[in-house]
């Protein structure tokens, strides 16, 4: 029997699959729990017309996180510290902070998409990586002032 996939099962298929398996399978396990539907020609229709939304869905998004890329790299972000006399910083520049700095900017950036390896003591400019979704990197521009 044919069927369609409306779940994952492991060791058969992802979802939206079309698979060919026993009568006794197909109906007493995969319908019965409504992990698949009998491969007809309206649900293959229904399964194209799911593919085609997700594929959509997954270019916005796309989209989304190249446009998001494109806003964080062409900003420069400053932040503003009291030093001591000899220069040393009354409080370290670590990921909360910069976390905190993006999201004042309108970008919800999390502390942990930050790729910092120690704490920023220094006066100065840096690019520091951010991880975006989808698997994607980016560096913003961080000037530490006085």
């Amino acid at each position: 029997m044919k069927i369609i996939l409306v779940d994952n099962v492991e060791n058969l298929g992802k979802k939206y699959e079309i698979k060919k398996v026993a009568n006794g399978y197909a109906r007493n396990f995969l319908l019965k729990r409504d992990l698949a539907i009998p491969a007809t020609k309206i649900n293959i229709k229904w399964r194209e017309k799911m593919i085609n939304k997700i594929k959509s869905e997954e270019i916005q998004k796309i989209k989304k996180i190249d446009n998001l890329k494109n806003q964080i790299e062409n900003a420069h972000f400053e932040i503003r510290v009291k030093v001591g006399k000899k220069g040393e910083f009354f409080e370290k520049i670590n990921s909360q902070k910069i976390s905190d700095i993006l999201r004042k900017d309108g970008f919800n950036i999390q502390k942990e998409d930050i790729v910092l390896k120690k704490p920023l003591e220094k006066i100065g400019n840096y690019e520091i990586e951010v991880k975006l979704a989808g698997g994607q990197k980016t560096k913003i521009k961080l000037s530490i002032l006085k």
